[in-house]
């Protein structure tokens, strides 16, 4: 597993310059103008999701990334989180693992059809935990009083060891090429 802070200094400047697509039906409608790189742990970059998961233009966009790292498949992780009265709140985590299309196809070759696209990446696993853990507590004045997150890196290396086993025991039983 690679992880931003394992870039070589090429991929660190192809994964900061990284633009998702989103399809327009599947956008979230999610402003621009904030600055939502704070809502993201450093080295990791914030991307925002579309509605759907299988958004053709959105898991076709990690294509490109997935080959300039050298890597057979993408984990984007979720986090859900809530800020009742003073607190911090991750709710739920959720990881969706996107990968290559194991059906090589041009797609120039596929009959082309009004609202059909191929998918060079494509969701392969998706995991969620519920999990409603205080990370944070603000004061009054909005101040940050407490925060911790011991134990998150290794919780998401964890989950991705599940994501991971789940996928793998789903390609058991798929059909085998004749």
């Amino acid at each position: 597993m690679i992880t931003p802070e394992n870039f070589t200094a090429d991929q660190k400047r192809f994964y900061d310059s990284m633009n998702v697509q989103y399809s327009n039906s599947y956008r979230k409608k999610i402003s621009d103008t904030s600055n939502y790189d704070l809502c993201t742990s450093n080295p990791y970059k914030f991307i925002k999701l579309p509605n759907n998961k299988l958004d053709p233009a959105f898991s076709n966009s990690f294509a490109e990334l997935a080959k300039k790292l050298n890597v057979d498949a993408v984990i984007i992780i979720e986090n859900q989180i809530s800020n009742p009265g003073s607190y911090g709140i991750i709710n739920t985590i959720t990881m969706n693992m996107y990968g290559f299309n194991p059906v090589e196809t041009d797609a120039s070759a596929l009959p082309q059809k009004k609202q059909s696209k191929f998918n060079n990446f494509m969701l392969y696993s998706s995991i969620e935990m519920d999990l409603n853990a205080i990370v944070s507590e603000y004061g009054q004045n909005k101040e940050l009083i407490y925060e911790n997150c011991i134990g998150y890196d290794r919780l998401l290396d964890l989950i991705i060891d599940k994501l991971y086993t789940s996928y793998m025991d789903r390609t058991k039983i798929a059909p085998k090429k004749a």
